[in-house]
């Protein structure tokens, strides 16, 4: 049981990464700064000012912190769909008894 749990931890993590880089692609929902602009959800993780020649910043806090609340839900997600299939099948088996 604890190398499932070790499996959907590292699933989970893989999965919040992974949205987290995603949303690095969608402007942020909020007006700001005014000459600036932000990408990432729930937390903007890159901004850039509004200046030729501007680089963009990566703000790593507000990155791990997305990756850790995808991740959290991405878990979440797959424990209850998990825990769902296994009553199925439990109830499915006890049927052919």
């Amino acid at each position: 049981m604890k190398v499932k749990l070790l499996i959907l931890i590292f699933v989970s993590f893989i999965g919040g990464l992974f949205i987290t880089i995603i949303t690095g692609f969608f402007p942020y929902p909020m007006n700001g700064l005014i000459g600036s602009e932000r990408w990432g959800f729930p937390f903007y993780w890159t901004s850039q000012s509004v200046v030729p020649g501007a680089e963009k910043e990566i703000i790593w806090s507000n990155f791990i912190i997305n990756t850790l609340i995808w991740s959290f839900l991405v878990f979440l997600i797959n424990y209850v769909l998990v825990s769902l299939l296994i009553k199925v099948k439990n109830k499915k088996s006890n049927k052919k008894s």
